[in-house]
């Protein structure tokens, strides 16, 4: 494939301050949608794809692990880290994770039933089949729905881990909560009032905000070039139109996981 899309991962988890797992989730998010493509409609073996995925995943997230200390439910966090035993709970971290790979698999299970197998005809030249995309529940069937669930319990995961763990470890109370209640409109400036306006939000919420939106352009991003570049007979439209299914994908995980949070 093209390794653009582990640059943009590695340059966000530098400016991000990610640690070794979260390199690994965003690399998880950035190559799955590629996997499952090459596998379900291209023909390659899932244990090919796999290896594929494995690799990079790996060879993104090793040099964060060795040089960055872990945070998080990866990490060894103290007993002070705030709801820590939530994200360490091995219930919590399950329900959370298939949470999250439901949401993939109905975003995904909609844009084939509604649109994306015209795509498929349309924009990805000498596509083997969209058989998958055409039939109910094609892509949940068979051999290829054991893997496509196994993908997606991953893809699960890497959203959970990367988004909802420092979702619910982010301090309440802060002094930039405190900032914003003791905000007044009345005598605040033009910029201070746009400024809040646009980013006057807890602490909390502005976690969630950074990290979906790093799970977004990865996805997006590596999708894109995955697909458009590593992949031959795809247009841009193509390329463009399918990594946007799974960024809304994201998004909407990204929503439900913070809204668990929140709770």
């Amino acid at each position: 494939m093209t390794g653009w899309g582990d640059r943009l991962v590695l340059a966000l988890g530098w400016l991000g301050d990610f640690d070794g797992w979260d390199l690994a989730s965003l690399a998880l998010l950035s190559h799955g949608p590629a996997t499952f493509l090459v596998s379900v409609f291209y023909g390659i073996r899932w244990l090919t794809a796999g290896a594929y995925l494995g690799v990079e995943v790996v060879s993104t997230a090793l040099p964060f692990l060795l040089l960055r200390h872990l945070s998080g439910d990866g990490g060894k966090e103290s007993a002070a880290t705030p709801n820590r035993e939530i994200v360490t709970d091995k219930w919590i971290q399950l329900l959370t994770s298939l949470q999250a790979g439901l949401v993939y698999s109905v975003v995904l299970f909609l844009a084939s039933r509604t649109f994306l197998s015209d795509v498929f005809v349309l924009h990805f030249e000498g596509i083997p089949t969209v058989k998958p995309a055409v039939e109910p529940a094609g892509i949940f069937t068979g051999a290829d729905g054991i893997a496509t669930g196994v993908l997606g319990l991953l893809m699960g995961w890497a959203a959970r881990r990367f988004i909802f763990a420092p979702v619910v470890t982010a301090p309440e109370g802060t002094v930039g909560d405190e900032e914003n209640e003791r905000f007044d409109p009345a005598s605040a400036s033009l910029e201070e009032t746009v400024k809040w306006n646009l980013w006057g939000w807890r602490d909390k919420t502005k976690v969630s905000v950074v990290r979906t939106g790093a799970a977004v352009v990865a996805t997006v991003v590596g999708t894109y070039l995955d697909t458009a570049l590593g992949i031959r007979g795809v247009d841009q439209v193509g390329a463009g139109v399918y990594a946007g299914v799974w960024g809304l994908a994201v998004v909407l995980t990204g929503v439900a996981l913070t809204y668990v949070g929140s709770i």
